[in-house]
């Protein structure tokens, strides 16, 4: 199986132990990389885009240093094919609508679907590169 890889731009470090626990427990086959900025999110794209261009980036609407649309903004500048997600304690209607509009696939709450919604996009992903190899 091929691996899958995930950029998390995320500045919460017990999420992000967690995130790579549950991939590491459910998904061996997904290579985790994370910038905790949107600074680091830009630099971090822009090396792995060269080289190994991330299969999802997901992206924390309130991640310092301008926050999660702004960063998504300049991700989808740099590779308009992008699959962004936004992260978020508690999305509202114009979160949603305004991370939508800037491009991102959906909207995850990581309280009450991440674990759900994370499962269906990257099994999505390792599925499609499964068929692709075999092709």
């Amino acid at each position: 199986m091929k691996m899958v890889k995930v950029l998390l731009i995320e500045d919460d470090k017990s999420f992000i132990e967690l995130f790579r626990e549950f991939l590491d427990m459910k998904y061996p086959h997904v290579e985790l990389r994370h910038a905790g900025s949107v600074n680091e999110g830009i630099k971090l794209y822009k090396e792995l885009y060269k080289n190994k261009k991330p299969d999802i980036v997901l992206i924390d609407y309130n991640i310092p240093g301008g926050g999660g649309l702004e960063l998504l903004t300049k991700i989808k500048e740099i590779d308009p094919d992008a699959k962004t997600y936004i992260l978020t304690a508690h999305a509202t209607q114009e979160q949603t609508k305004k991370s939508i509009e800037a491009g991102a696939i959906k909207v995850i709450e990581k309280q009450y679907e991440f674990s759900k919604t994370v499962d269906s996009v990257v099994r999505y992903l390792g599925d499609e590169s499964c068929k692709s190899e075999s092709e």
